[in-house]
């Protein structure tokens, strides 16, 4: 006689997100965390002290995931808003998203936001470098943050390594005039 077969679990639907317990030694508590697959990665979101919190958390992960898949198609504007997407489900603060979207702001009165990204070259972004200088009068320090997050917005675009145009650029010396 065989033995009676397990329910199958339902197929999970796609705000599905995992949920897990986890202990806090500064609080002495346990609180709950969501995990999420975003472009391959499992990226761990914020504590939260109850489960319904984490859930409604995993929700706004998965809307945040899907803006643009398309890489070969994604515009610069899509690029910078999958930046901030990344940036919010890494645990980032709501004070530097809001950071990035003002200094991506900035960027779209040099570089056209709806040109595709695989448009892209080195060229454009020397020119951003320069006028960025010229114009808001940002210093060294300023010009290389305004790189490496430019990095992270072709990364996160699917142009990595060589592809990459910010890889090109020269970086300003740290405390250069």
């Amino acid at each position: 006689m065989r033995a009676p077969k397990r329910p199958r679990r339902p197929k999970r639907e796609p705000g599905f997100c995992w949920i897990h317990p986890r202990w806090r030694e500064r609080s002495q508590s346990w609180e709950w965390c969501p995990a999420r697959r975003i472009d391959g990665k499992l990226v761990w979101g914020r504590s939260y002290a109850t489960q319904q919190e984490a859930f409604d958390a995993a929700k706004a992960m998965e809307s945040r995931r899907t803006i643009l898949r398309s890489i070969g198609e994604m515009t610069f504007r899509a690029a910078c808003e999958r930046a901030v997407a990344r940036l919010l489900a890494n645990g980032g603060s709501e004070h530097t998203a809001k950071g990035y979207r003002t200094k991506f702001g900035r960027w779209w009165k040099f570089l056209s936001p709806d040109a595709p990204v695989a448009a892209m070259n080195s060229s454009d972004i020397e020119f951003l470098k320069e006028q960025r200088r010229k114009e808001h009068g940002v210093g060294s320090n300023t010009i290389r943050t305004d790189l490496v997050i430019l990095q992270r917005v072709f990364d996160l675009a699917g142009l990595r390594g060589e592809r990459n145009p910010v890889s090109g650029v020269e970086r300003p010396k740290v405390g250069e005039p």
